[in-house]
C-alpha cells in the first residue's frame, strides 16, 4: 500500500459547500477516477481519507490537501482525476508521500479583498474585542490574537487583506471584517491561500513546486 497527498483549489460556488459535502465530492473524484482505493472494514466500509483543517462556508480554498490510501502507485494519477473532476475543483499538486499533513501543518495563510474602505478603521479593528463560547461559557477574545500579520493593501479601488491563522487558535473572517460587512461593505471574496508548516508552505516541505 502507499500513500498519496494530493493538493486541491476549490473555488467559484464551490465555496459555499460545507466541509461535509466538500469530503463527499473529493471522495466521488476519487472513486471516478477509478483509484486502488483502501477501504475500512465493517459494514460501512469508507475509503482511508483524510482531510487538512476545514475552511468556513463561503472561503475560496487554494489549499485543499487530503492524504488518500491506495492499494498500489498509479503513474498517470494528475489526468485520472481531473479527467473526471467536477467544474472548479482543480488538482494543483500531487505528492508520493508518508507524511501526514496533519501532523506538520501549524498555520494557514488567507487572504480577503474587499471595495475600497476606511483602512485606518480596518487597522483599529485588530485592537477590538469579540465574544465566542468556550466550554458552555461567553468569553472575550482580542481579535489580533486570532489573526496574524494582518497586511492591508489598496489596489485599483480594491481592498487586499492578507493574514495568518494559528490552527490553534481558527477564527471566521467575519471576525475580523465584521464591522464592515455589517455596514454592506461585504468581502468579495476571502480565500485560503496556503497552509504552512512552520514558515514553509506545505507543498514544499512535501517535496515539490
Amino acid at each position: 500500500m502507499v500513500r498519496v497527498v494530493l493538493r486541491f483549489k476549490k473555488t467559484a460556488f464551490l465555496r459555499f459547500l460545507s466541509a461535509i459535502e466538500t469530503a463527499t465530492m473529493v471522495e466521488r473524484v476519487l472513486r471516478r477516477a477509478q483509484l486502488p482505493l483502501v477501504f475500512s472494514r465493517g459494514y460501512h466500509r469508507k475509503p482511508k481519507i483524510s482531510f487538512i483543517d476545514a475552511v468556513p462556508t463561503g472561503v475560496a480554498d487554494l489549499a485543499l490537501y487530503v492524504r488518500v490510501l491506495l492499494k498500489e502507485r498509479v503513474s498517470n494519477i494528475s489526468k485520472a482525476i481531473s479527467d473526471v473532476s467536477v467544474k472548479n475543483l482543480h488538482l494543483a499538486g500531487v505528492w508520493w508521500t508518508d507524511t501526514d499533513p496533519n501532523a506538520c501543518v501549524d498555520r494557514y495563510a488567507f487572504r480577503a479583498f474587499l471595495k475600497a474602505c476606511d483602512v485606518q478603521r480596518l487597522l483599529l479593528q485588530k485592537d477590538e474585542s469579540f465574544t465566542r463560547e468556550k466550554k458552555g461559557q461567553q468569553m472575550e477574545f482580542k481579535i489580533r490574537d486570532f489573526f496574524k500579520d494582518v497586511e492591508i493593501n489598496l489596489v485599483n479601488n480594491i481592498v487586499m487583506i492578507k493574514y495568518f491563522q494559528e490552527r490553534s487558535r481558527m477564527a471566521k473572517p467575519g471576525f475580523l471584517l465584521g464591522k464592515l460587512m455589517r455596514e454592506g461593505k461585504n468581502p468579495i471574496l476571502v480565500q485560503r491561500t496556503d497552509a504552512l508548516c512552520g514558515e514553509t508552505p506545505l507543498n514544499l516541505y512535501l517535496g515539490g513546486p
